[in-house]
């Protein structure tokens, strides 16, 4: 399986991106609401990762559990990437991501530009790709050196060359003991990688433990400040509700004094063109509004009625 670069940018949106050893995006993505295994198995995608890169000098503890799944370099710059140089990385590769993915490609592209001097330093003297990544990987991982490991190549070669002149065993033969010295080898370096990975697992166990305890007391003032705006939320909404319940019996009221005043035979109708009773702003339950003329003339006929009246008792 091909090593490759992957940088992670976790959160509630998670952005992944992947780069080979030769610098060539070969994923990006950002996915929403995903889990740790999920990221790992996207990841893998690819191939396996030998270097995880964040885009921040302190790593989120999302990314540190992931190097250590893979047992791979994990990666963060000295510095906060600027944004203006994200843009022009995602620039650079011809993408067009959201900040999550873009964030993710600028620690993998980070990571390559610092491993690059080594890379390339192997790449000069090798050719097979599966076998340039993984000794990059173990250069990388500071396993070996770049010079240990090309006396190391030199001596296989003299060895191979060797057996070519003695003609005594076949190059299969050869092959298979260079294969099993090899095995021999990293059987080794397995074991003491395996007794370091127990002791990173215990101090990360213990620096896991007081890092647990800070992101439970920082969800639960998420969730204090989630609550108190829920609340007031409720508030508004009661208050709303009240309104419209007094609204809702004002016009049950009006509507009520409409129906009388229509039984009544009233008219209804504005101020300037009604006098009487106003039931609501604008709107008045009497008669209609006569002029002054009008009423002038009915004070006078009201007059002559009561002296006709009052003629008639005489």
């Amino acid at each position: 399986m091909r090593r490759v670069i992957a940088g992670i940018d976790p959160g509630t949106t998670t952005g992944i991106a992947r780069l080979s050893f030769s610098g060539k995006l070969l994923f990006i993505t950002s996915k929403r609401g995903i889990g740790v295994t999920d990221v790992e198995k996207i990841i893998l995608k690819h191939g396996k990762p030998a270097i995880i890169a964040a885009d921040v000098p302190r790593p989120p503890s999302t990314v540190e559990r992931i190097a250590t799944t893979f047992r791979a370099v994990l990666f963060t710059p000295p510095t906060h990437i600027p944004e203006k140089e994200k843009d022009e990385i995602a620039k650079r590769f011809g993408v067009k991501v959201d900040d999550h993915a873009r964030d993710a490609l600028a620690a993998a592209y980070t990571a390559y530009i610092h491993y690059r001097p080594k890379i390339e330093k192997v790449r000069r003297r090798l050719q097979d790709e599966e076998f340039v990544e993984t000794i990059i990987e173990r250069v990388i991982k500071g396993e070996q050196t770049v010079r240990t490991l090309l006396s190391s190549l030199k001596e296989g070669e003299k060895e191979v060359r060797r057996g070519t002149e003695r003609k005594r065993e076949s190059k299969e033969i050869v092959e298979l003991r260079r294969k099993v010295g090899e095995l021999l080898r990293e059987k080794e370096k397995l074991k003491k990688e395996l007794e370091r990975a127990k002791e990173r697992e215990e101090l990360r166990k213990a620096f896991a433990k007081g890092e647990y305890i800070a992101s439970l007391e920082e969800e639960i003032m998420r969730l204090r400040a989630e609550r108190e705006r829920l609340r007031e939320g409720l508030r508004k909404i009661y208050r709303e509700v009240h309104r419209l319940e007094k609204e809702v019996e004002r016009n049950r009221e009006f509507l009520k004094k409409v129906k009388e005043a229509l039984q009544q035979g009233k008219i209804i109708g504005p101020p300037e063109k009604v006098e009487g009773e106003e039931i609501a702003k604008g709107v008045v339950v009497g008669e209609i509004r006569k002029s002054p003329e009008e009423k002038i003339k009915e004070i006078i006929e009201e007059y002559r009625e009561r002296r006709r009246k009052e003629m008639n008792l005489l």
